[in-house]
This record gives structure tokens, C-alpha cells and sequence, in this order.
């Protein structure tokens, strides 16, 4: 592991038992996790991060999510990402697993690796949720600023589901 990085947020809206912040770590390979509690039952969660199109709204970072179809039990879904850098676009599979959910790179342009795992557990009324992602592009930008801007993306994406969810970051 290269870095971890807790972050902690407070005034975020919810009135639910405060929670801690995200902890995003870097892994080896690009890799970033990230890992949050939410005040939210197992079955809740699943069924918003089942849905790649109401993540990409609960983030409401740029990223258009739409449908392209169905193969077998997986989704196929067309992601475009509005950035100042570059825009990127691409098509991914997305397949439930047994404690969550995977999307692999199907086709792009832009990229030349893309991978990210939503996994869930329960820890009593709340869940856990880990995020684990790596985008390789295949633009001319450095890797580690891809690497930084996506430790960024995941920690505030976690924080916004934790809002999502009526959970409230506690104090460190």
C-alpha cells in the first residue's frame, strides 16, 4: 500500500448517529479502495449501487451514465466523463458478484484498463461499503495524476453516498 488517506467532513446534511469519514487507500497496480459505514440496512444499499445510473446522479460529478442493453445477468452501460483535462468515454459490463457488484471495460477509446468492485456487508442496522477501482487511460496525462485525482474522486463519491444514506461523518 503507497498512502492512506482518512478524511473526515463535517455540516454534511443527515440527522442519522454519526459515522466515521472515508478511509481511500492507494494500492499496488493503480488500484485505489475505498471503504465507508453508512447508516442505510444491506438490502437498501444494494439497490442503489445495483443501479449505475443513480450513482453517477448521487455523485454528480460530470460522469453521464445511460443503458445500452442486457447480457445475460450483467448491464451494459456507456459512461461519459466531462473533465477539464480530457473527456473520456466507455462501455462497461457490469455483473453482480456475491457481495456486490463488478464492472470490467468493454470498449473504449480512452481508456486501455478499467475495473471497479462495490462490496457490501452488514455490521448490525448499517453497511459497510468498499469501493475499489483502477482507470488507466490511454491519454497523454501522467498516471499519477490519474492515480491522485481518483483517490480524490473515490473519497468524495463515498462521502456523498454516506449523505446519500442520512449518515453523518463524526468528528475526528
Amino acid at each position: 500500500m503507497l498512502s492512506t488517506l482518512p478524511v473526515a467532513m463535517w455540516g454534511l446534511l443527515g440527522a442519522a448517529a454519526a459515522t466515521e469519514g472515508p478511509t481511500v487507500t492507494q494500492l499496488d497496480g493503480h488500484r485505489v479502495r475505498g471503504t465507508i459505514e453508512v447508516d442505510a440496512a444491506l438490502e437498501t444499499v444494494r439497490a442503489v449501487l445495483s443501479d449505475p445510473r443513480r450513482i453517477a446522479r448521487i455523485d454528480n460529478s460530470g460522469t453521464t451514465v445511460t443503458l445500452k442493453g442486457r447480457d445475460g445477468a450483467c448491464l451494459l452501460t456507456h459512461s461519459a466523463v466531462a473533465h477539464p483535462i480530457a473527456s473520456i468515454e466507455y462501455v462497461t459490463r457490469v455483473c453482480p458478484i456475491h457481495d456486490g457488484f463488478k464492472s470490467t471495460l468493454h470498449q473504449s477509446n480512452d481508456l486501455t484498463d478499467f475495473e471497479s468492485i462495490w462490496r457490501m456487508r452488514e455490521r448490525g442496522s448499517r453497511t459497510i461499503v468498499e469501493y475499489e477501482i483502477v482507470t488507466i487511460p490511454d491519454l497523454p496525462i501522467p498516471q499519477f495524476i490519474v492515480d491522485r485525482q481518483t483517490r480524490s474522486a473515490v473519497a468524495s463519491l463515498l462521502l456523498k453516498l454516506q449523505t446519500h444514506f442520512g449518515s453523518k461523518p463524526s468528528p475526528p
